[in-house]
């Protein structure tokens, strides 16, 4: 064999090996034959996952990841939905007033009210079965 021959099937192997390391490997990181841009991945992202979960008035966020380690990010709506508090009475009713109920949202601290009926006044029997002439309550005069 002459020496050309030999440096000529030297250059033949190297470039045989090299093709295949090339082409064998696909990181994303191998030039493509378009131009030298990269070939493109496709993710593959994951389930959902809460980072900080949503509140009546507040957004939260979600995120998910690819097996390649990119991240993707999503908003989480307010829920709108507020979670009152079984109510606390702000002003008792009188006999003839109106009392208020009050109800409160443990997360945000929004609240609304509502109507207490009047109680009416509170006439008592006393004996042999006849009724006060004033009310129990707040003395007002009985009216026949």
């Amino acid at each position: 064999m002459t020496k050309a021959v030999k440096i000529f099937s030297l250059a033949l192997v190297l470039l045989l090996a090299c093709a295949t390391v090339l082409t064998a490997c696909d990181d994303g990181q191998t030039p493509s034959n378009d131009g030298g841009n990269p070939p493109a991945h496709t993710h593959t992202f994951g389930e959902w996952e809460t980072i900080t979960a949503a509140t009546c008035i507040a957004a939260g966020e979600q995120k998910r990841v690819c097996s390649c380690g990119e991240t993707e990010t999503e908003a989480i709506a307010a829920t709108g939905e507020h979670d009152y508090d079984s109510g606390e009475v702000t002003t008792a009713p009188g006999c003839t007033t109106e009392g208020v109920m009050t109800y409160t949202c443990s997360v945000c601290d929004r609240s609304y009210t509502e109507a207490i009926p009047a109680a009416g006044h509170q006439y008592e029997i006393i004996n042999f079965g006849g009724l006060a002439d004033t009310c129990s309550v707040c003395g007002a005069a009985r009216q026949e």
